[in-house]
């Protein structure tokens, strides 16, 4: 990616910033677009701008004129962002972006999508046979942006992929997220309520999320790929884990874990892996141990003192 010019929206977001180190690596010149403060990453060349600004995009593509556009801005706000009505916003905006992008001179589009667009009740996800049946607002909406890029890819001849995330932990989560819950609990010797404990998840560590995003933007890869490990855990197992690696051991307080909707769910990932030719560089245990390093480095927030208000998976 070496003469590549890359503008990566949501930069300061926690999979977003995880991103830019990945693309320097790579060569690429990059731009990051956020909101508010700038992002601190060596090398990244940042900008201010409202992206539901339609004349702010365009005078920012004007000066940047990216090649490629890794696309992570959206609303994700833990307990919220599932039905908020700034979806179909960012819809908009999202796509007043690509326009913007690709009257610029844009090649290459790249969007983060999400596992929530699938019908869980498949189990293994894959992109090429699992049904996309999105069950809220976020999801549907999130499917919305992949099926009119796929279309207008098609029709005008851009490149373009989604990458289709499962479940992100690591440094620099936000403290609301399940997993930090589970660590400050453990941290405090507090027992963690989980409703369904047997629940298998795909969890890929945030670094390894970027990286693939990355790779995903420096390849021809065309459509959905997804972005996980390809490999189930048990919530339980999750939990356990984290109790080994604080050294204070996790009590799960388990719900009856009948009428599970949807109780396994991973990722298949010979796309990313053949296609894309990424390899996480976290096993799950080694992940959770620096990510379990970061909180005890930077203490444990206060407004984790509530286990009982955790997000199941």
């Amino acid at each position: 990616m070496t003469t590549n010019r890359v503008l990566v929206t949501g930069a300061s977001g926690f999979v977003g910033r995880w991103s830019l180190e990945p693309l320097l690596a790579r060569g690429a010149e990059v731009h990051a677009v956020q909101r508010h403060a700038p992002p601190t990453t060596a090398g990244v060349i940042a900008h201010a701008a409202d992206l539901h600004d339609r004349e702010a995009v365009e005078s920012l593509m004007r000066r940047i004129k990216p090649t490629h556009l890794l696309h992570f801005a959206w609303i994700a706000t833990p307990g919220v962002y599932l039905t908020s009505l700034d979806n179909p916003l960012w819809l908009r905006s999202s796509l007043q972006v690509v326009d913007a992008f690709l009257a610029n001179g844009g090649s290459r589009v790249v969007v983060a999508g999400t596992v929530a667009e699938y019908d869980w009740s498949a189990g293994v996800c894959s992109e090429r046979t699992t049904p996309c049946r999105p069950a809220t607002l976020y999801a549907a909406c999130k499917h919305a942006q992949y099926e009119v890029l796929e279309r207008w890819s098609a029709q005008v001849g851009f490149s373009f992929a989604e990458g289709r995330l499962f479940w992100t932990y690591g440094p620099e989560e936000s403290p609301e997220r399940f997993v930090p819950g589970m660590i400050h609990a453990s941290l405090a010797r507090r027992p963690f309520q989980l409703r369904y404990p047997a629940q298998v998840r795909d969890y890929l560590h945030v670094a390894d999320v970027g990286a693939a995003f990355s790779a995903l933007l420096a390849s021809e890869v065309q459509g959905a790929v997804n972005i996980g490990s390809g490999k189930g855990v048990a919530l339980s197992r999750l939990g356990e884990i984290v109790g080994e690696e604080t050294s204070e051991g996790l009590v799960i307080q388990p719900g009856d874990g009948a009428n599970d909707p949807a109780p396994i769910v991973f990722a298949d990932v010979s796309r990313l892996t053949r296609d894309v030719g990424f390899t996480p560089r976290y096993r799950l245990e080694q992940g959770l141990r620096d990510t379990v390093a970061w909180w005890k480095a930077h203490g444990s927030p206060a407004s984790l003192t509530r286990p009982e208000s955790r997000m199941q998976a």
